[in-house]
Order: structure tokens, then sequence, then C-alpha cells
């Protein structure tokens, strides 16, 4: 093999390297956005008395937002292929939430599911707007760039 076939597959991997991130990077911005627009719309319908559209899209939010750190991750699993349980699973694993952060986004998780919206009916706007103002601090407290790569947690 002549050194010029070398360099020239070194310059292709290369490349495809790049263009893999530049696609990584795309999504990541989308996911986060996503997240931001979910969490916006929760708020806004909280405001107009919409507690259940509000939970769920919280919970939107904060799973949208847990793909985002997962794609990060380089996991073998595509983060849009991940189950909920797993994305939180792999954040609590890495250290980026907590025990209790864990327990609530699983609660989250529970409420939002359409056979469990009667657990609502009983609860005031706010308990929901607490909950609320949970998420969002944990949309900005929860980052990629706080998580270690897949090579660092192995």
């Amino acid at each position: 093999m002549s050194p010029y076939t070398t360099n020239s597959s070194l310059v292709k991997e290369r490349e495809l390297n790049a263009d893999r991130d530049s696609l990584q990077s795309a999504k990541s911005r989308i996911w986060s956005e996503l997240s931001r627009s979910h969490m916006n719309l929760a708020i806004l319908l909280k405001d107009e008395g919409q507690l259940q559209p509000a939970l769920i899209l919280a919970h939107m939010a904060a799973k949208t937002k847990l793909k985002e750190i997962a794609l990060h991750l380089r996991l073998e699993v595509p983060p849009d292929c991940m189950p909920y349980e797993d994305l939180i699973g792999r954040a609590r694993e890495i250290a980026l939430i907590d025990l209790e952060t864990e327990l609530f986004l699983n609660t989250l998780s529970y409420i939002a599911e359409p056979e469990n919206m009667s657990l609502l009916k009983d609860m005031h706007a706010e308990h929901v707007d607490m909950m609320l103002e949970r998420v969002r601090a944990l949309l900005e407290e929860m980052s990629w760039e706080a998580a270690p790569s897949v090579m660092e947690s192995k």
C-alpha cells in the first residue's frame, strides 16, 4: 500500500468523523431547542389552567434533554431508541443526577401517563407550578458538558 493511499484513507476517515460530529451537533441543537420549546409551552398551558397538558409537556422536555445528553455520550443504542427509564438510569449512572432527581423524574413520568391522569384532578395549580419549576431548573442544570464521555466512564 502506498503512503498516498494511507493518507487518503486517513483523510476520508477524518471527513466521515467530521460529518458525523456535525450531524450530532445539529441533532443536539434540535433536541435542546425542542426541550426548551416543550418547557415554554408547558408554562403557558399551566398559566391557562391546563395542568395535565402542562405536566405532559414538562415530562417531554425532560425526556428530550436526557436524549440530548445520551447523544453526547455516544452510547451503542441511539438515544431516540432508549426507553425513558434507561435514559434516567444512564444519567444517574454517570452522576449527572442524584437519586432524589431520579425519583422525581420517574414520578413525573408516572403522572404524565394517560391512565394516571386522574391523580391530577385534586392537584392544585401551586403544586403543578412547583413541579414545573423543578423541571425548568433541572433542564438548566443538566448539561452534556457536565457528562463524562463513554470512554471516561469505562
